[in-house]
């Protein structure tokens, strides 16, 4: 019977935190780079403008992943520069989110096409007009004149003026039909370029569509930077555990010793020696480390663990790591 499988679900969250740390890191940096290049990022100021801006966002998800300082000074200036770089970060992002949401809305005025059967007029109301009151004064003018000898020719000058009169009448008519059609198909084409959603949310809210889509601009970035800054601690801090437990195991593991029948060499004897003095000085300074931090002497960082046992960061960080988990 074959043995059942063995899922280790802290491995599966490592790397799915992992996962949504890189995701998050490289969607801001082609975001970073999309709007650095509707800048103008072909010239020379327009790739140091990108690769700054590169270099920001791998601050902002880094940089509590990779720094822990001790003092209150230096916390307070790694706040105020992870602020300022999320500041910087912000406005591509939601200039690429303002960018993104015009775009959207072009495409959808463009897909709403004018009703065929109605084409714009060939003259212009104005044009109309003009013809009618200069069509309308010929008539009151014949009109007027007394008929004495030729009759016939001004009653057909007359029939012709009213014929014309009815003609404008109806190119006047039909001006404004197109009129009317042009004013309805702009304003489905204004509605159009505005999301409906984000429509009825600043209808709700009682705001401008541009304070509205300035403040999910600033949403979408707050999610996308929070969520890679958060996964990366997080992708750091289950590394320090993991070491954590090599080093807690190698600690506290039993220590077994082959059993032979003959005489053992020295070589081995010498080995054996040298791990367990390993175990035991790491056992001293987890010890040694926990007792000062429970007696408030040192902060449990690596920094401050790396001064007080006088030794490199990565010892520290595995010492550490041993006595959070004690």
């Amino acid at each position: 019977m074959s043995a059942p499988l063995k899922i280790d679900s802290g491995s599966i969250g490592h790397h799915g935190c992992l996962a949504f740390a890189v995701t998050a890191t490289a969607l801001s940096l082609i975001i970073i780079g999309v709007q650095a290049w509707d800048k103008g990022a072909s010239t020379s100021w327009g790739w140091v403008w990108t690769a700054f801006g590169m270099f920001t966002v791998l601050v902002v998800h880094g940089l509590f992943a990779v720094c822990q300082p001790t003092g209150w000074g230096m916390r307070l200036a790694m706040h105020l520069t992870w602020w300022i770089c999320v500041c910087f970060v912000a406005s591509g992002h939601v200039g690429f989110f303002l960018s993104l949401h015009q775009q959207a809305g072009a495409q959808r005025a463009d897909a709403i096409k004018p009703v065929a059967s109605i084409t714009q007029p060939a003259r212009t109301l104005l044009q109309v007009r003009k013809d009618q009151e200069s069509v309308r004064n010929a008539l009151v003018s014949a009109e007027s004149i007394a008929c004495s000898d030729d009759c016939g020719a001004l009653r057909l000058r007359i029939a012709r003026l009213k014929n014309r009169t009815k003609v404008l009448e109806a190119e006047e008519n039909e001006y404004l039909r197109w009129q009317d059609a042009k004013d309805r198909l702009d304003a489905r084409r204004d509605n159009a370029l505005e999301d409906p959603v984000m429509a009825r949310l600043a209808d709700w809210l009682g705001v401008t569509m541009e304070r509205i889509s300035l403040m999910m601009g600033l949403l979408f970035t707050m999610i996308l930077e929070g969520i890679g800054a958060l996964c990366w601690m997080q992708v750091v801090r289950q590394r320090d555990s993991r070491v954590a437990l090599t080093v807690t195991s190698q600690v506290t593991g039993p220590v077994t010793q082959p059993v032979t029948s003959g005489p053992t060499l020295n070589t081995s004897a010498d080995t054996h020696g040298a791990t367990s003095q390993t175990v035991a000085y790491l056992d001293t300074q987890i010890t040694k480390v926990k007792a000062a931090v429970d007696a408030n002497e040192i902060r449990p960082t690596v920094d401050a663990i790396r001064r007080f046992l006088r030794c490199g960061q990565a010892r520290a960080r595995s010492v550490r790591a041993a006595v959070i988990q004690a």
